[in-house]
């Protein structure tokens, strides 16, 4: 498997195409609609859920290196 199984907060932010300012203040808040997973001081996101909150199968999302 060449495609990494979670995003950064980063790169979930260019996927929703908001800021990741706007990510971190949700998650603060206890809001964002995904599960955030905490790696010391790193987040990251499970690419499988960001792909089911916007109703894509995982092998329709395009490997990060070609997008």
């Amino acid at each position: 498997m060449n495609q990494p199984l979670t995003l950064s907060i980063d790169q979930v932010a260019a996927v929703l195409g908001v800021a990741r300012s706007t990510i971190y203040e949700s998650i603060r808040r206890g809001d964002f609609p995904l599960p955030v997973i905490r790696i010391g001081a790193r987040r990251v996101v499970s690419m499988a859920a960001l792909a089911q909150l916007l109703g894509v199968e995982m092998t329709e999302v395009v490997p990060l290196e070609a997008a």
